[in-house]
């Protein structure tokens, strides 16, 4: 069944006891070995055919930044107290049947991907809060905001899809998320954010110091454009006062139009990296085994386009 996400402009897939039993079975079986080895094929082929569908129209028509799809089942008592580090939560079986899961959806939009320097390069990432890192700027922190943005923005391959799967959410943290209203932005200011006027910079989670070349923020058709952009790590060229007020403008612009999803556990959404930007209010870690988990994938429409970057054609990770 199809319906909406409430109070949001967001389509939503709720699968029926029956689909989510029958994906539950294929995670369980020879498909789900093999997609957790790197071949989605024999799992995605049987998912429910109504899921298929509704995923492909999403990716071929862009009705939305985003899709969430309800109604895995996730036994809190079964998966185990929230990790202190992900690199605890790794060492997991609890929780094998979410990340394929995870995974098979992913493989439906592209290919799934990640790079060498986040989390040693795992497939599917683990969202929880890290003792010390409660000020950074990533997934793993607590206490700073997470300021909209575009995942990876500063990076040439950065993903097409951005998948998170909630485990547990007792506070209801929300995942912030705005789509661009372009018609919200002045036109002359609108124009200049199509032109190479503007620098980002990795956050410190890639370890890389510096900024990229001169890119534009926006591209493809001007009523609904894509666009890169990372409020905390994005300027434009030194000295040009024009592109820091188009910069603001789309600041701005993005914050009116900011939203929260509130997922709970067994829902999973798909950001489109192009469309929507995402971020995260803080909150109060407890580091007791009740905080906040996210399962996270990084999906890609074109894998090829990072082959100088990935050991083999057929290795998913990025150096």
């Amino acid at each position: 069944m199809t319906t909406a996400v409430e109070g949001l402009a967001l389509p939503a897939y709720d699968l029926s006891p029956e689909e989510s039993a029958s994906i539950t079975e294929v995670l369980q079986g020879p498909a789900g070995d093999a997609l957790a080895r790197g071949h989605p094929g024999p799992a995605t082929r049987r998912l429910p055919e109504r899921l298929l569908d509704y995923l492909y129209e999403f990716q071929l028509t862009e009705p939305a930044g985003g899709v969430v799809i309800r109604g895995f089942p996730v036994d809190s008592a079964g998966i185990g107290p929230t990790p202190g580090h992900w690199r605890e939560a790794a060492q997991r079986t609890s929780t094998i049947i979410h990340e394929r899961y995870l995974l098979a959806l992913a493989s439906v939009l592209g290919e799934v991907f990640a790079f060498r320097v986040l989390q040693d390069g795992r497939i599917v990432q683990d969202l929880l809060p890290i003792a010390g890192y409660e000020q950074e700027k990533s997934g793993n922190s607590s206490r700073s905001v997470l300021d909209l943005h575009t995942e990876d923005a500063f990076h040439p391959h950065r993903c097409d899809y951005l998948g998170l799967l909630c485990l547990r959410n007792l506070d209801r943290t929300p995942t912030t998320y705005a789509e661009l209203v372009p018609a919200g932005i002045p036109p002359d200011m609108l124009e200049i954010l199509f032109q190479p006027r503007f620098t980002l910079e990795a956050d410190s989670t890639h370890g890389r110091p510096g900024k990229s070349e001169p890119v534009a923020l926006l591209w493809g058709a001007r009523d609904r454009p894509y666009l890169r952009i990372d409020a905390g790590f994005t300027e434009p060229l030194p000295g040009d006062t024009a592109a820091g007020l188009a910069l603001a403008a789309i600041t701005d612009a993005l914050e009116k139009s900011r939203q929260a999803i509130t997922l709970r556990p067994g829902e999973a959404v798909f950001i489109d990296n192009h469309l929507a930007t995402h971020g995260r209010p803080p909150f109060q870690a407890r580091y007791d085994g009740t905080d906040r988990w996210m399962k996270r994938v990084s999906v890609t429409r074109n894998l090829r386009r990072s082959r100088e970057l990935r050991t083999a054609s057929s290795s998913r990770v990025l150096d």
